[in-house]
């Protein structure tokens, strides 16, 4: 039934002129477009997706290193997908990770403006407004450079006017670092003055900050004594740090890179010390006030004798007058010193170094000879004695404080060389990957140039026989040409009537042939 179909549509297409040979120009053309995709497509390096799902901001950020770096790369703008050739894809990754690339993810504000409408709720305006502060909070620790990725949630009660009922809001960060790198104290404290800055009557004892090892690098609300202790500390290991590098760097000058082990013991005085003194000086006086009063009495003779006539009557009244008179002096003089008084108010010194106590080990002396071979010899005691001196000027040697230095001179275990990476195996080899993709496009390209093209060639090639009639013996075959068929064998009772056909017409005839036949039999 599906051949007699196939037949009746061949027959439809040969019947309109061109149609046929228009459609295998089309199929035609199809495959030749097909077979040059294929071509170009192997041709072409493969490309393995680097990061999808980017920002603009970050998209913009990765295109511009791989484009430094000289990375091919491809971009989707639809998507915010980057591809990269597949041997680059390791590179890639490692020198965007060593810029801090990609920052981090999520939506900021920018959600805010994206989603804003009329129909959106209170609360949803409120939880999307926390959200992006976080994201936005999240971005600005990311840009420290021992941080990979951050995350900040916050904790702000819902304000109300009773005060008994106001709680003051929280807030913890986790933070992801880098390898190898670790947050400084002083970087902790400035994420937590970060955050408190950010949210209103936020305080930083409410703020926690823990790293993606679990490890608390803050301790809000702690007691002060732990706090002081902690910091001592840290200082004190910062100070045999620096000690132990600056001696490992000078020594290793004049014995070689790896050959210097060094080990600081500071003993540091924390205690705060505060002294003040009154001292004062008995020969350095100097007159600061002088007050000098001076009073002087004089008293006259007054009239006195018996009263009567006599003692009024004047005489001789200028002698009685001197011997009456009386004269009194008072002088009286204040003078005020001052003495000479100095007053010092002393405080000690915090973190002062009480003592060091300095261990190296150095390693042999070695010398290449002629052959290749190295020879390890130990130091001698003026070398010892160099390096001694050497390392009481580096960490300030001070006898009278009893700093001890302690050089010792010992063979080095040679350490083992690091294991070789394997190497790729053969077919994760990139070359290998191109290879197998030229020749699967050789492969298809042949099929469809044997199983297409070609039949279609020798199709445009034949011309087809205008259907007529079928003829006796002929007949139109499914590809449009003329057959020559033979005809069927006649069946027993068509030949019976053919021969009762051929006795009636020549009955003549009949009987002679069958007067031959008896004849050949006898």
């Amino acid at each position: 039934m599906a051949e007699k179909d196939n037949q009746g549509i061949v027959a439809m297409i040969n019947s309109v002129p061109g149609l046929r040979q228009g459609l295998l120009l089309v199929g035609l053309a199809l495959s030749i477009a097909a077979g040059l995709w294929i071509v170009f497509w192997s041709q072409q390096p493969g490309y393995r997706l680097l990061y999808s799902n980017l920002t603009d901001r970050d998209a913009a950020d990765v295109v511009k290193a791989l484009q430094v770096s000289g990375i091919d790369y491809q971009l989707d703008e639809t998507g915010g997908a980057i591809r990269v050739r597949g041997e680059n894809l390791h590179e890639a990754r490692l020198q965007l990770a060593s810029q801090g690339l990609p920052g981090s993810g999520g939506v900021g504000l920018e959600m805010i403006q994206a989603e804003s409408g009329i129909t959106v709720s209170q609360f949803m305006e409120g939880a999307k407004y926390q959200h992006a502060l976080e994201t936005e909070l999240s971005r600005t620790i990311v840009s420290m450079r021992p941080v990979e990725r951050a995350r900040v949630h916050l904790a702000i009660p819902r304000q109300t006017v009773f005060l008994r009922e106001r709680h003051p809001p929280s807030a913890s960060v986790l933070v992801h670092l880098y390898p190898g790198r670790a947050l400084e104290p002083a970087q902790v404290n400035s994420v937590v003055n970060l955050v408190a800055s950010s949210i209103p009557e936020l305080q930083t004892t409410r703020i926690t900050v823990v790293d993606q090892n679990g490890r608390l690098l803050n301790a809000p609300g702690e007691n002060g004594d732990l706090a002081v202790s902690a910091a001592q500390f840290e200082q004190r290991q910062r100070i045999e740090k620096e000690m132990a590098r600056r001696i490992e760097s000078m020594l290793s000058a004049m014995l070689g890179l790896g050959r210097v082990r060094a080990t600081v013991s500071a003993d540091v005085d924390f205690t705060v010390s505060e002294e003040t003194r009154e001292s004062y000086n008995p020969d350095g006086n100097v007159m600061r006030s002088e007050q000098t009063s001076e009073e002087v009495r004089r008293d006259e003779g007054a009239a006195g004798g018996v009263p009567g006539a006599a003692s009024n009557q004047p005489g001789d009244t200028a002698q009685d007058a001197r011997a009456a008179d009386a004269v009194s002096e008072t002088r009286q003089a204040t003078r005020n010193y001052e003495l000479d008084k100095t007053v010092r108010h002393v405080r000690g010194q915090v973190g002062e170094i009480r003592r060091l106590s300095v261990a190296v080990l150095v390693d042999n002396a070695r010398t290449v000879n002629e052959d290749g071979s190295t020879t390890a010899e130990p130091l001698t005691a003026q070398q010892l004695d160099e390096v001694r001196g050497l390392v009481r000027e580096v960490v300030g040697f001070d006898a009278e404080r009893g700093d001890s230095v302690n050089v010792v001179n010992a063979s080095f275990h040679e350490q083992a060389a690091p294991a070789e990476v394997p190497a790729a195996s053969f077919l994760e080899q990139g070359w290998i990957r191109d290879v197998l993709r030229q020749l699967a496009a050789i492969v298809v390209a042949m099929v469809l140039l044997f199983t297409v093209v070609r039949p279609m060639m020798k199709g445009l090639m034949t011309i087809p026989v205008p259907q007529k009639a079928p003829t006796p013996g002929v007949e139109l075959g499914a590809d449009g040409l003329v057959r020559t068929v033979p005809p069927p064998a006649p069946s027993y009772d068509e030949r019976i009537a053919a021969a009762r056909a051929i006795a009636n017409k020549d009955p003549q005839r009949v009987a002679q042939v069958v007067k031959d036949w008896v004849g050949n039999e006898g």
